[in-house]
């Protein structure tokens, strides 16, 4: 089951960098460089959603006065 996991959440990790940074994960070259990507993506991915949040945020009221 725990390598279930390790293959699902590196096809997770891949799709992130896809989707992300445009990148073809066939052309990383080592591990090192996955890692590198992944952290980038995962590091926009929040970012992105916390913008996300703030616009919803102050679309909708977050209870302070304008």
């Amino acid at each position: 089951m725990a390598d279930d996991d390790d293959e699902d959440t590196f096809a997770k990790g891949c799709a992130l960098i896809r989707a992300n940074l445009h990148v073809d994960i066939e052309t990383v070259e080592s591990g090192e460089d996955w890692a590198a990507l992944y952290a980038q993506a995962i590091w926009l991915e929040r970012w992105r959603n916390k913008n996300k949040a703030e616009l919803i945020a102050r679309l909708f009221g977050d209870g302070k006065k304008r």
